[in-house]
């Protein structure tokens, strides 16, 4: 083995060996995945007439439809993250995450929007440095988070999109990452997300909104992501023989 390829490898161990684990600082994240909606039928007898300032009886005569709808097809989606990690332990996480099908054809598209404000935490943090070396730079979490969710469809080519909303949405989730580098990250997280619509979107483009019982309007989620992760700020050493130990 020449020496040139020997400086090569000696500098890869040393980048795979720098500080790899959680630290305090800003970081982002894009990810990529599926994402399968549960939702469910809406009979128009879940409206409240006088909400609706009577309208709803004449919407029913006009389209000659029974129900409206909150479910939606299972697609490809992507998701964007911003965060603070405070000292290892967890961090303030701000997640949007979307996906929609038929997107071009205003005829046929539906899709779904998601975004949240909560905490990440890093359960595993406190005894890494009792890991095995090899599982070090694996880094599970745990995210609780609060927000909205927004989702739309075309209920018949022929009509106007209609939608539902909240501001009363929850996610939860389970992320593991590697650090491949000090700064970059590997990761997989599965999200669950509950969105008890209370807020019908009669004509999404014109913002028609009338109320609605979240317990019949609502629908959950279910994201697999593949992310990619990148933290900011100095690296600090990577001294794991106390890391943990401080128990």
């Amino acid at each position: 083995m020449n020496m040139r390829l020997k400086v090569l490898l000696i500098g890869i161990c040393v980048l795979f060996a720098d500080s790899a684990f959680a630290r305090e600082g800003f970081y982002i994240g894009l990810g990529a995945g599926h994402t399968s909606p549960n939702g469910q039928d809406v009979p128009y007898d879940s409206f409240d007439a006088n909400e609706f300032g009577g309208q709803v009886p004449r919407m029913v005569s006009l389209q000659g439809y029974k129900e409206f709808s909150t479910v939606l097809n299972s697609g490809t989606g992507a998701m964007y993250r911003m965060g603070f990690n405070i000292l290892g332990y967890g961090a303030i996480e701000t997640i949007v995450t979307g996906h929609g099908l038929d997107l071009a054809d205003e005829h046929l598209r539906q899709w779904a929007a998601h975004a949240h404000l909560g905490a990440r935490l890093y359960p595993a943090w406190h005894w890494q440095g009792l890991l095995p070396e090899a599982l070090r730079p694996l880094e599970p979490s745990l995210y609780f988070g609060w927000g909205t969710t927004y989702q739309v469809y075309v209920p018949d080519p022929a009509l106007d999109e209609i939608g539902w909303s909240t501001f009363s949405s929850f996610r939860f989730g389970i992320g593991l990452e590697y650090f491949v580098l000090s700064y970059f990250k590997l990761g997989m997280d599965y999200y669950y997300i509950n969105a008890p619509y209370d807020n019908f979107i009669f004509h999404f483009q014109k913002s028609d909104n009338y109320p609605v019982d979240p317990e019949v309007a609502g629908t959950t989620f279910h994201q697999f992501l593949v992310t990619l992760n990148f933290q900011f700020g100095p690296a600090p050493e990577a001294d794991y023989s106390t890391a943990g130990m401080d128990l």
